[in-house]
């Protein structure tokens, strides 16, 4: 299944952003996600580095973190974080 096929099924149809999304080469997405997934357990700056992509906003960008670490990530991972005001995204 295609990336662009998949980020856009929920919420507003945005067509403008499937043709940004397009413009990403398969190594720039690649780099990006590798660079984003290492950067965990800090979601923060795994949102951020996938943000750099063209057509991914934060909404998608925590989907995609939130997608990986529920299929790859360790238990550890996976603990539910109790909300701060201070640290909040």
């Amino acid at each position: 299944m295609h990336f662009s096929s998949v980020i856009f099924k929920r919420g507003k149809f945005r067509p403008r952003l499937v043709n940004l999304v397009a413009t990403n080469s398969p190594e720039m997405v690649e780099e990006a996600s590798t660079a984003a997934f290492l950067a965990l357990p800090n979601v923060k700056a795994a949102i951020t580095g996938l943000t750099s992509l063209q057509g991914v906003g934060p909404a998608t960008a925590s989907g995609n973190v939130q997608s990986y670490i529920f299929y790859y990530c360790p238990d550890e991972l996976k603990k539910p974080v109790k909300k701060n005001k201070k640290t909040a995204l």
